[in-house]
């Protein structure tokens, strides 16, 4: 593991992943109604364990991840953000206010994470040397393969996102998308790839607007 930090290369069966679809609901015959799960190595679970402690560490320091994000940051969880949007939304209610709130899911966030912006912003927020070489070489030259039962399809490339199914991809992808939480201006909450940008209904229009900045945000 030094040696692959050090060095900046990482096998291929770290960068290797079987992606298994595991059914939901619906008509079993519909490929959408099929979460695809990535299994990768577990060998390279444990070093990136090692780098995703690093690498929080240095991000709650510096304050990057935003405080309204909830999903896979230690102590938070999908219960403390409903709390706390539950707690603002009693209070205007209390006053005599009424609230609107629009909900927000990315489609495919993971997946479309440009590889090359992810790696400017971290190396913009301080990550560098060795830690930020290492990172853009386990994300790149990533392959997959489908399996279902004993069959396996042909390998392919990852032409962009995170590794799903890895301990470090929803870290990189909470670091991709704290800088949005800095340019709105009503209240809001994340929970990884999902938002909630809320506020009294008399001053609608901020929220209009912030729905108009995320557009804007994400074709960017």
């Amino acid at each position: 593991m030094n040696e692959s930090l050090e060095s900046r290369v990482l096998p291929l069966d770290w960068r290797t992943a079987t992606v298994k679809p595991i059914y939901k609901s619906g008509d079993k015959f519909d490929p959408a109604n099929y979460r695809p799960i990535s299994l990768t190595s577990l060998v390279v679970k444990i070093m990136e364990a090692i780098i995703y402690e690093k690498t929080l560490d240095f991000l709650q320091k510096h304050k990057i991840i935003p405080s309204q994000q909830h999903g896979f940051v230690p102590g938070k969880s999908v219960s403390s953000n409903l709390l706390c949007c539950l707690s603002d939304w009693s209070l205007e209610v209390n006053r005599g206010n009424s609230v609107d709130v629009a909900y927000l899911d990315f489609s495919k966030a993971f997946d479309r994470v440009p590889k090359r912006r992810l790696l400017f912003k971290l190396q913009h927020y301080g990550i560098s040397g060795l830690l930020h070489r290492w990172i853009e070489s386990f994300l790149t030259d990533r392959i997959f393969k489908f399996t279902v039962g004993n069959c396996f399809s042909l390998s392919a490339p990852v032409l962009s996102g995170v590794p799903q199914g890895s301990t470090l991809g929803p870290l990189l992808f909470i670091t991709y998308v704290a800088d949005l939480s800095g340019i709105l201006k009503s209240p809001h909450a994340f929970y990884a790839d999902d938002l909630k940008i809320y506020g009294i209904s008399s001053d609608h229009q901020k929220i209009k607007r912030d729905l108009t900045i995320t557009e804007r945000w994400c074709e960017d």
